[in-house]
């Protein structure tokens, strides 16, 4: 009878290891999406919160959204019937540039958009953030106008497609004010752990359709910092 038990026990337990996930996420981007292992800290989050999320990403450094949607694996990938969300991030300059969004970063938007949809996954637009200096070459010549035009065009993203917007950019210009350039790389551009870990904080919050309750320290970011994060 104590075999039998024991057993028993253990196919419990077994089958709770196998258990799927409350949401599979696809993230399809480049080194915004991949630095820190951003998705990683997404799935982190999930768990603090009750949410189990597992991640998987296709992000290679500087990828635009219409060289995704030229990549089989990409498609395959959004047809696999393994993911319930998707999401996309274009590359960082693109959005604020006009005349290439129009031509490049709508259609393919769409495109991908259309994919996803047809494959019944949720579509999440990682809306990212300016660089520091702004991008003076196209005419942004401070951050501030540089996210104007990124937000403008994930905007119109949404607009024509539907999906959710993750407004990572947004967040990221309120939490400037106390955080300041500590949210970037020394390069300018790319996230610092804490930028990375801003931004799984607002896509989690965009999976879970709520704000998040318990914003867990790692490695990188301590609990104070994860915790003043989740406050911007």
């Amino acid at each position: 009878m104590r075999r039998l038990i024991f057993l028993v026990l253990i196919a419990i337990a077994l089958a709770g290891c196998g258990s799927e996930a409350d949401h599979n996420v696809l993230f399809i981007g480049n080194s915004y999406t991949h630095f820190n292992d951003m998705p990683g800290i997404v799935e982190t989050i999930g768990d603090a919160n009750g949410v189990s999320i597992a991640t998987e990403m296709i992000a290679p450094g500087g990828a635009f959204l219409h060289e995704h949607r030229a990549n089989p694996n990409v498609i395959n990938a959004l047809q696999s019937g393994e993911f319930d969300i998707v999401v996309f991030q274009e590359q960082s300059v693109a959005p604020s540039v006009p005349a290439f969004a129009q031509d490049n970063t709508l259609p393919a938007a769409e495109s991908l958009d259309a994919v996803a949809d047809n494959s019944g996954v949720r579509v999440i637009w990682f809306q990212t953030w300016g660089h520091v200096n702004g991008f003076p070459s196209e005419g942004h010549n401070s951050y501030e106008s540089m996210q104007a035009a990124i937000v403008s065009t994930y905007d119109a993203i949404a607009q024509r497609n539907g999906g959710t917007i993750a407004r990572v950019g947004e967040t990221w210009s309120r939490a400037r004010d106390s955080a300041g350039t500590a949210l970037y790389d020394p390069d300018g551009t790319h996230p610092s752990p804490a930028g990375s870990y801003l931004a799984a904080i607002e896509i989690t919050e965009t999976i879970m359709g709520q704000p998040i309750v318990v914003a867990p320290g790692i490695d990188s970011v301590n609990d104070r910092t994860a915790q003043a994060l989740a406050d911007s």
